[in-house]
């Protein structure tokens, strides 16, 4: 008996598809990162004053705390304190 090999027509590679999947994914990723970014400059234009009150607030908080005084109670003198 003679062996005879059928000839199968080459599997089409996929590239279209993958450019088409590629160019749907590009759109849809772009309406997305424009919708977000929208949605950012909103925040931050509503966000803006707290953000630069924010650190002035902390400063000044720190400023009034390192300028209480102790009372005698809670000093600290090295020749009496154990924890020094």
């Amino acid at each position: 008996m003679e062996y005879r090999r059928r000839c199968m027509p080459p599997s089409p590679q996929p590239y279209p598809v993958l450019l088409i999947l590629a160019m749907i994914f590009l759109v849809i990723g772009l309406q997305w990162f424009f919708s977000c970014e929208e949605e950012v400059e909103s925040a931050e234009q509503n966000m803006g004053l707290v953000f630069w009150a924010t650190p002035v607030v902390l400063l000044l908080l720190v400023r009034w705390l390192s300028s209480m005084e102790m009372s005698p109670t809670h000093r600290c003198c090295r020749t009496h304190c154990r924890h020094c």
